[in-house]
C-alpha cells in the first residue's frame, strides 16, 4: 500500500477515487469542543467535550468519482467569562454515509465540562461517543480531535485531522 495522504485543515474538500477503487475504509473523528473561559478572579472553567469517532471498513464507491470530505473544526476556547464553542462534525459524502459529531464546548468560569458527542449523532458501522470535558478547576481543558482516514480496498490511503480547542 502507498503511504497515507495527510491534511490537517478543517473544512470541506473533494476526493476523487482511483481507477479500480470500489470501496474505501473510512474513519472520522468529530472536532473537540473548546474549553470555557475562566473568570478574572482566577476561577477555571470546564473543559471541552471530545468529538465522536466513526468507522466503516468498506464504504462502496465508484471508480474515478468525486466525493465530499468534511473535517470538523475544533471549537475555539471561550474568552474570559464565556463558554467554549462546540466542535464541528466530520463526515464522508453525507451524514448518513459516515459521520462523527463534534464535542460540546465547556462552560464558563466555575462551570462544568462539555459533553462528549453521542453515537446518536454519528453514523458508521462502528461509532464511539467522545469523552466528557473536565469540570472547572484551576483551568479549562481542551477538546478532542477531528479528522478522516480513508483507505481504498486496493491501493490509496488518505488522512486528515484538526485538534481540539483549549480553554
Amino acid at each position: 500500500s502507498p503511504p497515507a495522504q495527510k491534511s490537517t485543515t478543517a473544512g470541506t474538500s473533494a476526493y476523487t477515487t482511483g481507477v479500480r477503487v470500489t470501496s474505501l475504509l473510512v474513519r472520522a473523528w468529530g472536532g473537540g469542543g473548546g474549553g470555557g473561559g475562566g473568570t478574572n478572579s482566577g476561577f477555571g472553567a470546564g473543559g471541552g467535550g471530545g468529538g465522536a469517532y466513526a468507522y466503516t471498513a468498506a464504504v462502496p464507491v465508484t471508480a474515478c468519482t468525486g466525493y465530499t470530505v468534511t473535517v470538523g473544526a475544533a471549537g475555539p476556547g471561550g474568552s474570559a467569562g464565556n463558554d467554549g464553542t462546540n466542535g464541528g462534525k466530520s463526515l464522508f459524502q453525507q451524514d448518513t454515509t459516515l459521520s462523527a459529531g463534534g464535542g460540546s464546548g465547556g462552560a464558563k468560569g466555575a462551570g462544568g465540562g462539555g459533553s462528549g458527542e453521542t453515537v446518536a449523532n454519528s453514523a458508521g458501522a462502528t461509532t464511539i461517543a467522545g469523552g466528557a470535558g473536565g469540570n472547572a478547576g484551576s483551568g479549562g481543558g481542551g477538546g478532542g480531535s477531528a479528522g478522516h482516514q480513508r483507505q481504498p480496498a486496493r491501493s490509496l490511503r488518505w488522512l486528515a485531522g484538526a485538534g481540539g480547542g483549549g480553554g
